[in-house]
């Protein structure tokens, strides 16, 4: 473990440190970018997320959940009852959110290809693949 750690800062010792101090996420918070993009692959999967489906994937309460109801004031996400069960709702994107969620999307992908710049694809392949199984040990 400790040469997987090792491995990983020989890498990361060659990114630019003024990506460190710069916040990658520039129009949203990073919950809400999370969110966004967990609406997204369910929506290119052909899907519909509950609160509750939300939840449970992202790892947070569902009031943490519901409390981005300013998605649905800027108009990112809409609330869609069930035909079979009007108690349930689905938390769907809007195209309004999909746009939000690509703007940041390039954001994060510039800053991170700036951060790499100096990276070749094989180091960067093993740096994510070390860090890959390094997360996998502490989960």
């Amino acid at each position: 473990k400790e040469e997987m750690f090792l491995q990983c800062w020989e890498i990361v010792s060659r990114i630019k440190l003024w990506f460190l101090s710069k916040y990658p996420f520039e129009e949203m918070l990073r919950g809400d970018y999370m969110m966004l993009n967990l609406l997204t692959q369910s929506a290119n999967d052909g899907k519909m997320m509950t609160v509750t489906m939300m939840s449970d994937i992202l790892k947070v309460s569902k009031a943490a959940i519901l409390k981005h109801k300013g998605f649905e004031e800027k108009n990112w996400v809409k609330s869609i009852s069930d035909t079979t069960d009007k108690r349930k709702s689905y938390i769907v994107l809007t195209d309004e959110g999909r746009k939000a969620y690509d703007n940041q999307r390039k954001v994060i992908i510039r800053n991170l290809q700036e951060c790499f710049r100096d990276v070749d694809e094989a180091d960067l392949k093993m740096f994510c693949d070390k860090l890959t199984k390094v997360a996998e040990q502490i989960s």
